[in-house]
C-alpha cells in the first residue's frame, strides 16, 4: 500500500471518490487493481479514447509508490 498527494484542483477535475482520501489530499492506492481504476477515471475525463498521447498507464501509477 503507498500514498500520494493529489492536489484538489486535480481531485475535481477527475472526480476521485472522496473516501479514496486523506484530509490532507493523500491518496491511498493499496494495490494493482486501484492503480487501474485510478488511471482509468483519469483517462475517461481526459478522453484517452481519443487521443493516446493523453493516456495515463496503471503502472505509472502503481510505480509512483515504489
Amino acid at each position: 500500500m503507498f500514498e500520494f498527494h493529489v492536489a484538489r484542483e486535480a481531485r475535481d477535475r477527475y472526480q476521485f471518490d472522496e473516501s479514496l482520501f486523506a484530509y490532507d489530499g493523500r491518496v491511498i492506492i493499496g494495490d494493482y487493481n486501484a492503480a487501474q481504476r485510478f488511471a482509468h477515471r483519469m483517462n475517461v475525463a481526459r478522453e484517452a479514447d481519443k487521443s493516446l498521447e493523453r493516456a495515463v498507464r496503471a503502472s505509472d501509477i502503481y510505480a509512483l509508490g515504489l
